[in-house]
């Protein structure tokens, strides 16, 4: 529930909501995810190396109310993401930008994830001061 509760300013929300993100393949979601803790890190000033905690969830996700706009893209994607949600629509598909050919997910309704899978796997991010070189698989839990 956290992403849902947790309010701020992300690629289709102005910051009056909050959004799931998902991605179709562990790797899209691992690229993705270095990116914006990269981003986060680089603008909080972090100049050591860090790791950062990550865990990897699979569910599952009845995105049949989500608008596809994978290769068409949106004029203001927070405008854009506004009025999906404001419709009532679950959520928005997208292609992502880390990961070519690999697909996102922006969920607005905590109702369209149908189930988790019984674990979750642990990952940490390498900061090395400028940006995530690298990730590590840990372990996985058993949830």
């Amino acid at each position: 529930m956290a992403p849902f509760l947790i309010i701020g300013q992300s690629r289709f929300s102005p910051g009056t909501y909050g959004v799931f993100y998902t991605a179709d393949a562990f790797i899209v979601a691992v690229r993705e995810s270095s990116y914006h803790a990269a981003r986060y890190l680089r603008a909080a000033g972090f100049a050591d190396p860090i790791i950062v905690p990550r865990y990897e969830l699979q569910l599952t996700l009845d995105d049949s109310d989500h608008l596809d706009i994978r290769s068409g893209g949106a004029d203001t994607a927070q405008a854009f993401g506004a009025r999906a949600r404001a419709s009532g629509r679950q959520g928005i598909w997208y292609d992502s930008v880390r990961s070519p050919g690999g697909t996102c997910y922006a969920t607005f309704k905590p109702a369209a994830v149908r189930s988790v899978k019984g674990t979750a796997r642990e990952l940490e991010l390498v900061w090395d001061g400028n940006a995530i070189t690298e990730y590590r698989e840990l372990k996985t839990h058993t949830l």
